[in-house]
């Protein structure tokens, strides 16, 4: 499971939001925040980032 997808399981399963509403998308390989030489730069992308759809 990805990680987008487990933050759209757990904001439905624990906050009550409707799952219809969530969509998971990953987009750190193409919007990385850092390089990934270390461990440390990889974890600087590995992160969701959400967005309000009206």
């Amino acid at each position: 499971m990805s990680r987008a997808q487990a933050v759209a399981r757990y904001l439905s399963e624990r906050h009550g939001i409707a799952a219809d509403r969530l969509s998971a998308a990953g987009a750190g390989m193409m919007a990385p925040l850092a390089s990934n030489r270390s461990e440390e730069r990889r974890a600087r992308n590995r992160r969701v980032e959400l967005v309000e759809i009206r």
